[in-house]
């Protein structure tokens, strides 16, 4: 059942197959998650919730005085999952009670962000429907505040055109009204 995963649940940075080969890897026996060694050591075993490997937590009376003063040491560097509320080391990156993520991983799935810059037929689409251009700039304020910023101008263009284009209308056709009247 070995099974490799690029991604090491304890610290989220990516294991590279090679170290697999080198031993800088480990894979659990039981269940097949992948570690890199320091982490699994660090762990004392797999994290994976209900693992066979899982380290087994003993009580207080049955560690001994120094091994209860380097756990006291070792939990300041605890934290608690967001999802289910269980303490979990503070490099953890998925969460070995619930599997939820928990943090910010250190990684990324080949995501690459969408350049913030200024869209044309955004910016047109908003120059001729300012209401639109009002929705989209409220919608990109946060992930891309350049584009935003274009869309709005150009909304407060399309209104401002509106406005001057309906005064000149106006005057207009009230000049053509006087016009027939006489």
């Amino acid at each position: 059942m070995n099974k490799f995963e690029d991604i090491c649940p304890i610290c989220g940075q990516e294991i590279a197959k090679e170290a697999v080969e080198r031993g800088d890897a480990v894979i659990c026996p039981d269940c097949g998650t992948s570690y890199h060694k320091a982490c699994w050591e660090k762990a004392g075993g797999c994290v994976t919730f209900a693992c066979p490997s899982k380290p087994k937590v003993q009580t207080q009376t049955q560690q001994p005085y120094q091994q209860q003063e380097q756990q006291q040491q070792e939990e300041k560097k605890m934290k608690y999952c967001s999802h289910c509320g269980k303490e979990i080391l503070d490099e953890a990156v998925i969460c070995p009670h619930c599997g939820c993520m928990v943090g910010n991983p250190q990684y990324t799935y080949n995501q690459t962000p969408e350049p913030d810059i200024p869209s044309t037929g955004l910016n047109v689409l908003s120059l001729f429907f300012p209401l639109v251009g009002l929705i989209l700039y409220i919608v990109y304020a946060d992930k891309a505040p350049k584009k935003a910023k274009a869309i709005g101008k150009f909304a407060l263009i399309g209104v401002a055109i509106g406005v001057v284009g309906g005064i000149l209308w106006g005057c207009a056709a009230a000049m053509m009204t006087s016009l027939y009247l006489f």
